[in-house]
């Protein structure tokens, strides 16, 4: 496609396939586009639809990371409030048996940024962000689940690395034991606090106590009522 722009032709293009990673260490197959747009001026990719291919029965170990098999939940193209590319893919690992399971789930956001090689514009690497990863231990006699998440000039939280686990003992907890923790940094002083929650059956009359909950924190402010 071409346009012609303040007396400029201004070439353009949209796509339609399938996107295949092989390398040693990542291999990732099944993705597909359409009407992936690109052009020659900023933001260069201005729109596209992906969507997921299942991998074929022969071969469920296609898509991998170092190794591991991994599944792609999603993937998509956005842009940053500074009106850069963003590609974002939502992965999981699934590794165990019936008896032991673990799994892990993500997304990974890879930051582009406006360059300029030899007066030629060009996208080029600029960012690696991970949003919050969640986790799930599955074994006979306990569950293990949490999450941990590490934010970076967020507007609320500033710098902030945080984590939370609920464990589940059968036969033994009435509920899962929660204990959660988070250690950040504002532009002007830093702050934490840890909370914990365990359940239990206390009667007291007519009123029955299922859980203990406390906590303690520094420079933060509850958000309860």
């Amino acid at each position: 496609i071409v346009q012609s722009q303040n007396d400029k032709f201004v070439p353009s293009c949209v796509l339609n396939g399938d996107w295949t990673l092989d390398f040693p260490k990542a291999k990732v197959k099944g993705v597909k586009f359409q009407s992936l747009a690109i052009g020659t001026t900023a933001p260069y990719i201005t729109s596209g639809i992906f969507s997921l291919i299942s991998p074929p029965s022969s071969n469920p170990d296609s898509t991998a990371l170092l190794g591991f098999p991994i599944s792609i939940n999603s993937v998509g193209i956005t842009q940053t409030p500074t009106n850069n590319l963003a590609f974002t893919v939502g992965l999981g690992l699934n590794l165990g048996s019936s008896e032991v399971n673990f799994s892990v789930q993500t997304t990974v956001r890879i930051i582009t940024k406006q360059g300029v090689n030899q007066n030629a514009n060009r996208l080029e690497y600029n960012n690696f962000a991970v949003d919050d990863i969640g986790f799930n231990l599955n074994v006979n006699a306990f569950h293990l689940q949490g999450v941990i998440a590490i934010k970076n000039d967020d507007p609320v939280f500033g710098d902030l690395f945080y984590g939370n686990i609920a464990l589940s003992i059968d036969k033994v907890t009435k509920g899962p034991i929660m204990v959660a923790a988070g250690f950040g940094k504002m532009p002007t002083y830093k702050y934490w606090f840890t909370d914990a929650s365990i359940p239990t059956s206390i009667p007291i009359g007519d009123i029955n106590i299922t859980s203990i909950y406390g906590g303690v924190q520094r420079r933060v402010q509850s958000t309860y009522t």
